[in-house]
């Protein structure tokens, strides 16, 4: 009977046997409870700029479903910190052998990477894996700025020619090449022009998207810097082409042109944002919603773009901790006054993104209700006029102290079905006290508060030099997906 039994056993563990026995095991560290961690090496596989990979976890012990090890299939955004759960197999056996089953897991969202945990640990390991730097290429680092312009070679720059003209993008051998934008002078005789796209050796080629100053539009191929391939020409009378184009000509018409004109990997500028800066090193606190969905999102800093870093979010209170390589001009504090109602506040920001003007915008109101929708005391209420576009702006006191985050302004289609009545100037903000949460948790100083009120000159100058216009990049199927759920320019 022991015998037959012993076979039927064997049987078993050889039909239950994992392929993950065949992995290449890389020891990354152990954790308080004796669990060792390592990482599969050669299964490691890029999909589009985030990695699947498999991180095994051998017990010491069998833990309470009776596994000796486990292996977390996972997904890393390494830049931005993030992880999420695809899947666990669990084993009889130590080092992934003697499989006894695999489950999906019911969670999918992406977490963050605490610090000194062993995620970040194992993170750290395949991000810093030369596997990343092979599906990362498309990350040119930063131009050295103490060189000249003409040597600049696979990086990432911004240059101001002596017209005016402002690119900001990629260089190969001192010329633009790449992705890129280019904004003609507002003094040259092409003022109002921009180009948004690909670049082949100092000319637009590839797809792009030119804007010219009197509203004339063309989105599609470019090449030997003309329209060439399919494309869409938007007219200021109205005047719409669709279909061929070459040498800068339209040619014909073509079936199906919409899918055609930009391509789903293609990285667009979709929506944008406010921010504010809270610390010298570049820390900047918006909303959640301003870079959700992001694939890339940027400061602009006068005539400078710069990439930034999620560090953490916070999505029941909407608020997201970003940070750029750069030294704000100004940093503002956080108040630390007692909110009160009727209190004047400004709020700052650049609302509808560019399309008005490139200038930052205050208005000006009162705090009108200590509490949010539905008694959110996280929230308040103000009067003061929120467009999309503030989303992130700050809210500040007569002192230039930071209240609040600009959040959102109340749905006129839920107040006309809930209430009857199409709203005025019922716009809502996140109180101070949550924006030292976050800032606590990652150990970011908080700057003095000033206890006396300032002049309007000194408060405009402080707003000015601390609040930036973030932009948020997607690619076109991103796009598509996130439309239902964040304000997309309407171009796309």
């Amino acid at each position: 009977m022991n015998i037959i039994y012993n076979l039927i056993l064997a049987l078993l563990i050889t039909l239950t046997m994992s392929f993950s026995s065949n992995a290449e095991w890389k020891y990354v560290g152990v954790n308080t409870t004796g669990t060792s961690f390592y990482v599969d090496d050669t299964s490691i596989k890029p999909i589009k700029e985030k990695l699947i990979i498999r991180q095994l976890q051998n017990k010491k012990k069998p833990d309470k479903w009776g596994s000796l090890s486990t292996i977390v299939n996972k997904q890393l955004d390494c830049r931005r910190n993030l992880f999420r759960i695809l899947s666990f197999e669990f084993y009889y056996g130590s080092m992934g052998t003697n499989l006894e089953k695999k489950v999906s897991a019911s969670d999918k969202t992406w977490k963050i990477n605490s610090k000194k945990s062993m995620n970040k640990m194992v993170s750290d390991y395949v991000c810093k894996n030369q596997s990343v730097n092979n599906i990362n290429k498309f990350k040119l680092p930063d131009c050295n700025i103490n060189i000249n312009p003409t040597n600049w070679d696979n990086c990432f720059g911004t240059f101001k020619n002596q017209n005016g003209d402002l690119y900001v993008g990629d260089f190969k051998k001192g010329q633009y090449h790449g992705n890129g934008t280019y904004t003609f002078s507002p003094k040259g005789n092409f003022s109002g022009q921009v180009y948004t796209g690909e670049w082949l050796y100092g000319k637009r080629n590839g797809m792009g998207i030119n804007v010219w100053g009197n509203g004339e539009k063309y989105i599609g191929e470019w090449k030997n810097d003309k329209r060439d391939g399919a494309g869409t020409n938007s007219y200021n009378d109205g005047k719409i082409e669709k279909g061929i184009w070459r040498n800068d000509k339209y040619i014909s018409q073509s079936k199906n042109l919409e899918k055609s004109v930009i391509p789903e990997n293609k990285m667009i500028n979709a929506s944008s944002g406010t921010g504010f800066a809270i610390s010298k090193k570049g820390h900047l606190i918006t909303n959640y919603h301003v870079i959700k969905g992001c694939q890339k999102v940027r400061i602009h800093n006068k005539s400078t773009v710069i990439e930034a870093n999620v560090i953490n979010f916070d999505p029941q209170n909407d608020l997201a901790l970003i940070k750029g390589n750069f030294i704000p001009n100004q940093v503002l504090s956080i108040s630390n006054d007692q909110t009160n109602l009727l209190q004047d506040i400004y709020v700052a920001g650049f609302p509808f993104g560019k399309r008005i003007s490139t200038s930052i915008k205050i208005t000006k109101g009162i705090v009108s209700s200590l509490t949010g929708v539905g008694n959110n005391y996280s929230n308040f209420q103000i009067d003061a006029a929120i467009q999309p576009g503030n989303s992130g702006g700050p809210i500040l006191n007569d002192k230039g102290n930071v209240i609040g985050v600009a959040v959102a302004k109340l749905d006129l289609k839920y107040a006309s079905r809930n209430f009857g009545v199409i709203p005025e100037n019922t716009n809502f903000g996140i109180k101070s006290s949550v924006i030292k949460s976050i800032l606590e948790g990652e150990n970011i100083k908080i700057i003095a508060s000033n206890d006396k009120p300032i002049s309007k000159i000194e408060l405009g100058k402080k707003i000015t030099n601390s609040t930036f216009y973030l932009s948020c990049w997607m690619n076109y199927a991103q796009i598509k997906k996130m439309k239902s759920q964040k304000v997309i320019y309407n171009k796309f």
